[in-house]
């Protein structure tokens, strides 16, 4: 028994021993063995890690790459456009707009019968169609039917009725009447219809007047229009709607206008606009810079320099708008017509357009090459001897100090007149210069007209207070230029401010203004410019530039747009744009 016993414990412990091997070998394979391979594949994943890193990093290199492939930077819907303006808002009724303040925000709110587009020609706005009577006496406007005004009502025949109307009334004051008072508007089948006593070529240019609403101020007496709420809370029908007015320090304000979601031209691309209006230019510069706006069209040439830098750009385009030296022939020393030739011959215009820059463009007519396509008769040239003769025939000679005296032996004395503007004075001083040059004295007065206690009208411009005014004019898109040279024009109401008379310029420029045909017009112009040479009443020194500060941010009118007004940058308003984005580069 013993003996079979031991045999079992011998063949257990023989099996135990075999499990022990058996178990110390698959041990051995399971955790010292795979221990080092596990080291080893720590070390291939991390390479491989690495390997992955790599490839994403690279993968995120080619999409960047990519990216600046097929992707760019531009301009998108939505945005903010804030434009500083010159002169306090006392009113958002456009028919009383005095200020560049004012103008700027009655061209975005309200809408005209027609416009002038990209190319500076006239185009329908309101207006559908336009249709002149064989005598070229009654014009027909028929309108747009898409149009609104911004609270829904539809814009009708009868506003534009009661627009002119308006206007035309005296009670009314306003500043638009000139040109209307002898025409007749009247509603006919529909449509709008212009009456005038005689013959006008000129006549749509004055079809850009803004239109109201009469279903909001037709009840309102003529004499209370301006006073009524409409003029600090208007509803227009133009591209953008007025919001609210934020009252800043002293006359300081900004207009907040939204976008016309159903304006009949196209929603805008930018979602509002704000005018910054101050009476200060100072702030204006100072505003740019900060960046709190985006743009101005009321800097002068003399903020180039202070203002340039890599986010603000300068873009000058030229406007209808003429600098002159009006000659007053009503003084005792201009009266005499060889005095203002030998003024003529012996000032160099260039020199005084240097002093404001050298791009500065000339003007030697009373009419622009832009209006009229004439033979543009030579500009008098400049001929210092040629002055002395006509001097010598004036009776007028230099003494030996080379001062010009008259025949009792005083130096001959003119006053010379501007406003209080930098362009202005410069201008002013230079002409100074070359006159004085010639040994005539010159007193020059610097009008301020910010000066609340002083009224240029009142005190300069309508008693013609000046021997030589350099002063600015609207020249227009029309060459007719009857308010400024022809003698009914003389006197304190009126815009001759040389008070030239000429009996053969009046001839001319009453018939040039009435015929409709083109080549006679070319002619009448041609010689009422020959005309303003031989007599000299002025002496044209230079077109006006507006100078358009823009910070790099926004996108606004393009540089090849020919602007009658500065007021018509606005023209293409509803492509302008203030914010950008990534979009896709089109092939």
């Amino acid at each position: 028994m013993f003996s079979s016993n031991g045999r079992v414990i011998k063949t257990l412990t023989r099996k135990t021993k075999r499990v022990f091997r058996r178990s110390a070998k698959h041990a051995s394979e399971q955790l010292v063995e795979k221990a080092n391979n596990a080291y080893l594949a720590r070390n291939r994943i991390v390479s491989w890690m690495l390997a992955v890193a790599g490839l994403l990093f690279l993968a995120g290199l080619q999409y960047i790459w990519y990216q600046g492939i097929y992707k760019e930077q531009a301009f998108v819907n939505g945005g903010v456009y804030a434009e500083a303006t010159l002169g306090k808002i006392s009113t958002l009724n456009p028919l009383y707009a005095s200020t560049s303040s004012e103008k700027a925000a009655s061209r975005l709110i309200f809408s005209r019968l027609f416009s002038y587009d990209v190319t500076g020609n006239l185009k329908g706005d309101l207006a559908k169609s336009l249709k002149k009577s064989d005598n070229g006496k009654i014009y027909t406007v028929t309108l747009r039917s898409d149009a609104k005004w911004h609270d829904g009502k539809p814009v009708t025949v009868d506003d534009v009725v009661f627009t002119v109307q308006t206007i035309k009334d005296t009670r009314s004051r306003s500043l638009l009447r000139a040109g209307w008072s002898d025409i007749t508007i009247t509603k006919r089948d529909g449509k709008v219809q212009f009456t005038l006593p005689a013959a006008y070529p000129g006549f749509k240019d004055l079809l850009t007047f803004p239109v109201l609403p009469s279903h909001i101020l037709g009840k309102i007496e003529p004499g209370q229009i301006y006073e009524d709420d409409f003029s600090s809370k208007p509803i227009g029908s133009g591209p953008f709607k007025f919001q609210l007015s934020q009252d800043l320090s002293g006359d300081d304000q900004i207009v907040h206008l939204v976008k016309n979601a159903e304006y009949y031209g196209g929603a805008a691309k930018l979602d509002r606009v704000q005018i910054h209006s101050t009476s200060s230019r100072g702030e204006i510069a100072k505003s740019l810079r900060s960046g709190e706006v985006s743009a101005t069209a009321d800097l002068t040439s003399t903020y180039r320099q202070s203002l340039s830098d890599d986010s603000i750009f300068l873009r000058e385009a030229s406007v209808n708008r003429g600098v002159y030296a009006f000659l007053n022939m009503s003084s005792p020393i201009l009266k005499d017509k060889n005095v203002r030739l030998a003024l003529q011959a012996g000032v160099d215009t260039g020199n005084v357009r240097i002093s404001l820059g050298a791009n500065t463009p000339a003007l030697d007519m009373p009419v622009l090459e832009s209006q009229i396509a004439i033979d543009i008769p030579t500009p008098v040239k400049v001929n210092r001897n040629e002055a002395v003769k006509k001097f010598e025939a004036a009776g007028l000679k230099k003494n030996k100090k080379g001062e010009l005296i008259d025949a009792e032996g005083e130096q001959v004395k003119l006053r010379l007149v501007t406003i209080d503007d930098a362009n202005y004075k410069k201008v002013a001083s230079s002409l100074a210069t070359e006159i004085e040059q010639l040994g005539i004295k010159i007193n020059k007065v610097v009008f301020d007209t910010g000066d609340a206690s002083k009224d240029f009208l009142q005190e300069i411009l309508q008693p013609r207070n000046y021997d030589i005014l350099v002063y600015e004019i609207d020249l227009g898109a029309d060459p007719d230029t009857f308010a400024y040279w022809h003698s009914s024009q003389m006197g304190g109401n009126g815009l001759n401010l040389s008070n030239y008379s000429d009996a053969l310029t009046d001839d001319i420029l009453s018939s040039a203004r009435t015929t409709d045909n083109q080549a006679l017009r070319k002619a009448k112009y041609k010689a009422f410019v020959e005309r303003w040479y031989k007599d000299a009443p002025a002496i044209g020194l230079y077109q006006v530039q507006m100078q358009y500060f823009y910070n790099k941010n926004v996108r606004t009118f393009s540089e090849d747009v020919r602007l009658v007004s500065a007021l018509d940058r606005f023209t293409d308003v509803t492509y302008w744009a203030a914010s950008k984005a990534d979009v896709y580069k089109t092939p």
